[in-house]
Formats: structure tokens, C-alpha cells, sequence
């Protein structure tokens, strides 16, 4: 009886702790993995580049190509403690519409932590 009050008790917790080492464990058991960077960038491939620029403000940087297509990045520096990272999301606008990304730098996903399912797999740059 004591076991299973103490297992009712420690649940809440251990669900609510998506994030950490726990959390991926409680997350690996019910299928499930945390959205990355990759995620977030790899899923404005087919918007277009107004929804992008609606959403996330104007980009840092801009390149024209010579075939008319444009490259554009959304860069941000932070701290933790001692220690400067940067962060570069870069995506390749065809006939305003994004159709490859890339990501460089250790890029952070901020807030809410969102649950996917497991099977999911990570996506892998294209550009």
C-alpha cells in the first residue's frame, strides 16, 4: 500500500519533468521524444516566406542568388554562466516559397516543451 501511495504521489512529477534525463525516460516508455531545433526549422519547408517572416519578425541576413532565389538566416547569440553560444537557422526561398533549411551553432528550442511520437525521426538539414 505504501509503495503505490508513493508511486501515485511521485507520478505528477515524474510527467511533468519533460526535459530532464527523468523525463525522457518516462517519455521513452510512453513513445514519445521532445521536439528539437531540427523539428521547428524543417517544418517551414513549403510555407511561404511571408508566413515565415510574419511569425518570426524579419531575418537577420538576406543573399539573392543569381537565379533570383534568396537565402535568408535567423541568427541569436546567448549565454549560460561563462559561455557564449550562437545559433544560426538559414532557410533557401524558391519563388518565395522555403524549400531546403539549415541550422549551425548549438540552437536552443525555448519554452514549452512539446512531446511528438518517438517514431519521429529527427530531420537532418539540406542546405
Amino acid at each position: 500500500m505504501k509503495r503505490i501511495f508513493i508511486l501515485l504521489f511521485l507520478t505528477p512529477f515524474l510527467v511533468s519533468c519533460a526535459a530532464s534525463p527523468l523525463g525522457d525516460a518516462v517519455n521513452a516508455i510512453g513513445g514519445q521524444r521532445a521536439e528539437t531545433m531540427n523539428d521547428i526549422v524543417a517544418a517551414w519547408v513549403g510555407a511561404s516566406e511571408q508566413e515565415l517572416v510574419s511569425k518570426w519578425g524579419p531575418p537577420r541576413n538576406s543573399y539573392t542568388l543569381s537565379n533570383g532565389n534568396r537565402v535568408i538566416s535567423y541568427n541569436y547569440e546567448y549565454s549560460v554562466g561563462m559561455s557564449d553560444f550562437f545559433c544560426e537557422r538559414k532557410f533557401l526561398v524558391e519563388h518565395g516559397t522555403i524549400t531546403k533549411w539549415g541550422i549551425r551553432g548549438k540552437c536552443q528550442v525555448n519554452g514549452k516543451v512539446v512531446l511528438i511520437p518517438k517514431s519521429t525521426p529527427i530531420p537532418q538539414p539540406t542546405m
